[in-house]
C-alpha cells in the first residue's frame, strides 16, 4: 500500500509539473504516430526591457544623489580619479561621468534632500 502511494505521488508530482510548464505557453506539434501533442515553449533566461530599465532608472538615482550630496566640484574630481585607474575604475569613470539626465535629476531632488 505504501508503495503504491509513493508511486501515485510521483504521478501526481510529474502531472503538476507538466502542467504548470504548459502554462507558461506551449507548441502544438503531430508525432510521428498521428497524436497531437503540446511541449512547452522554451523560455530562454535572458533580461527583460522592464528590468533594463529599472536598472537604468536606479543607475541614474544613485547618480543624481552623489553628485547633490558631494557636489558638482567633488563629484568631478573624484571621477578623475576613477579616470586614472585600471579598466574597470576607468569604465566605472565613464558610466558615472555627469551627463544632462542626472544635472536634471539632481536639480528636481535637491529641494527634496535639503
Amino acid at each position: 500500500m505504501d508503495d503504491a502511494i509513493r508511486k501515485f505521488e510521483k504521478r501526481h508530482k510529474a502531472v503538476t509539473k507538466r502542467h504548470r510548464q504548459l502554462a507558461r505557453g506551449y507548441v502544438t506539434k503531430l508525432g510521428r504516430n498521428g497524436v497531437i501533442q503540446h511541449q512547452p515553449r522554451r523560455q530562454l533566461p535572458g533580461l527583460s526591457l522592464n528590468a533594463i530599465l529599472m536598472l537604468i532608472a536606479g543607475l541614474l538615482a544613485f547618480k543624481s544623489f552623489l553628485f547633490v550630496s558631494l557636489g558638482e566640484a567633488d563629484y568631478q574630481s573624484r571621477i578623475d580619479a576613477l579616470a586614472q585607474g585600471t579598466v574597470i575604475e576607468r569604465t566605472g569613470a565613464f558610466i558615472m561621468q555627469i551627463d544632462p539626465a542626472t544635472v536634471w535629476i539632481s536639480t528636481n531632488i535637491a529641494p527634496l534632500l535639503g
